[in-house]
């Protein structure tokens, strides 16, 4: 019965929105904070996609009657090893690039950079191939449009500022880990805050979701499990006066995440691309 059920899955999986991500069956679906991003199915969202997957039947005294899904199905397939569904590994708002050296537009699930890509105005409008022109307009508009007012110490800073400008863009291409970007100021009012949504806003489409530290470690490795499960491209830990938490250094420096899901006994693997 479970493989009749794995098989109805995967039949009305196109084009696909059941797929195997963090260890678990998993949807894209819109979270609390607005942004889309990575949803492992529990058990009634699990026996909902059966339910409408196949018509099922229980058979007594040789009479058949419809019924939902039986539960034992339904906990055999949440706890098989593999599944058939395509490999998720993150959400995008805008196009990326990918291993390949293409860009990918959306909109929905581009297997090339194993990401669900939302529909976003203008996507058609970015040429594969960039002319000189091109380039030095968008250097231009990067550097001295949008970023020549925030008063950086020197070239490094703006260069770091604007590789933190570019990462979600490129992050599918980057088989490996990326750092923690860090923007200091000497006095408050400087414009960090800003500064960290404008160079995030390209990539986001909005103001980026914001972490705060917990007052343990225990606390702290809670949020960051649930960001990281969230598939954010990217999270601002905001107000920070002190950086002192091997929690935090495990998830910055770990290329898979793994802890167990709130409120569940099940352990997620969660690749690192935030």
């Amino acid at each position: 019965i479970t493989k009749d059920a794995i098989d109805a899955l995967d039949a009305v999986n196109q084009p696909p929105s059941l797929f195997s991500a963090y260890g678990a069956i998993a949807r894209v679906r819109t979270l609390a904070d607005g942004l889309p991003g990575i949803e492992p199915l529990g058990r009634d969202a699990l026996k909902g996609a059966l339910a409408r997957a196949a018509t099922w039947y229980r058979t007594t005294d040789g009479r058949s009657t419809l019924c939902f899904p039986p539960d034992p199905v339904v906990a055999d397939v949440a706890s098989l090893p593999t599944w058939p569904f395509p490999e998720l590994e993150g959400v995008a708002t805008a196009p990326v690039l990918g291993q390949d050296g293409r860009i990918h537009r959306g909109p929905g699930y581009q297997p090339a950079v194993k990401t669900w890509i939302v529909d976003t105005p203008g996507r058609d409008e970015i040429p594969n191939k960039v002319t000189a022109e091109q380039a030095e307009a968008a250097r231009h508009l990067l550097l001295e449009d949008l970023l020549g007012d925030f008063p950086f110490v020197d070239d490094a800073d703006r260069a770091n500022a604007l590789a933190l400008m570019l990462l979600p863009f490129v992050r599918p291409a980057i088989d490996g880990l990326t750092p923690l970007h860090l923007i200091e100021a000497p006095t408050e009012g400087t414009g960090k805050g800003l500064l960290a949504e404008v160079l995030l806003l390209p990539a986001l489409g909005r103001d980026p979701a914001i972490l705060t530290m917990g007052r343990d470690d225990e606390e702290t490795r809670k949020r960051i499990t649930a960001a990281l499960a969230g598939s954010a491209p990217a999270i601002l830990l905001d107000n920070v006066t002190r950086l002192n938490s091997p929690v935090l250094a495990a998830a910055i420096t770990a290329g898979t995440w793994v802890d167990r899901q709130l409120g569940q006994t099940r352990m997620l693997h969660i690749p690192v691309r935030t």
